[in-house]
């Protein structure tokens, strides 16, 4: 997780909001300034957008992030209506990207019953 410092510095800017009832989801376009810091990591900017937008981390999904020379970021997210909608059309690949919190239970449990 980004500290606070790190968070004042990324400027994101959302260049495109689409509604898309037909998939439950808002389609989210946007550029991020990070001038003198790395490029943001997924699990960051999931937090950043889901805190932005007023949705939980978990129904953000981030597609692609494209770095340019100068510290400027391209980003393409979806924010889904429910987890179900997310599970339903969201393409497996991009979500093994994004740890859930829901495997790192299922696993804790497996553990305790070993």
């Amino acid at each position: 997780m980004l500290s606070e410092s790190k968070m004042t510095k990324l400027d994101i800017e959302i260049t495109k909001q689409e509604e898309n009832k037909l998939f439950g989801r808002r389609e989210i376009s946007g550029e991020i300034s990070h001038f003198g810091s790395p490029t943001p990591k997924r699990v960051d900017l999931r937090e950043i957008l889901a805190a932005k937008l007023n949705t939980d981390k978990s129904l953000v999904s981030i597609r692609t992030i494209h770095s340019t020379f100068g510290g400027k970021t391209k980003f393409v997210a979806m924010v889904y209506d429910s987890q179900e909608m997310l599970s339903k059309f969201e393409p497996k690949f991009v979500v093994k990207r994004h740890p859930a919190e829901v495997k790192t239970e299922v696993a804790t449990e497996e553990v305790k019953a070993e």
